[in-house]
């Protein structure tokens, strides 16, 4: 899931972060994602989704699993 969570989400916060970093360069989202395409290609909107997922991946691997057996250990069974 941790890996669904980066490849959805890795595009907003590429657009996101040029938009905060923006200096009058875009003038909007959509036009930031079209200038992003023109000069760096379609892969640019998923550039540092494998940084982000070295993040969120352990997140991911742990918290789940925990989380079950915590619902098991207090008996409130499995969802």
């Amino acid at each position: 899931s941790g890996v669904c969570a980066c490849i959805v989400t890795a595009p907003a916060d590429i657009i996101k972060t040029r938009i905060m970093n923006d200096r009058g360069l875009y003038r909007g989202p959509f036009d930031c994602v079209l200038k992003t395409v023109r000069a760096d290609g379609l892969l640019a909107l998923w550039r540092g989704a494998m940084a982000s997922y070295l993040r969120l991946g352990p997140h991911f691997l742990m918290t789940f699993p925990l989380y079950e057996h915590l619902r098991a250990a207090f008996g409130l069974g499995y969802l």
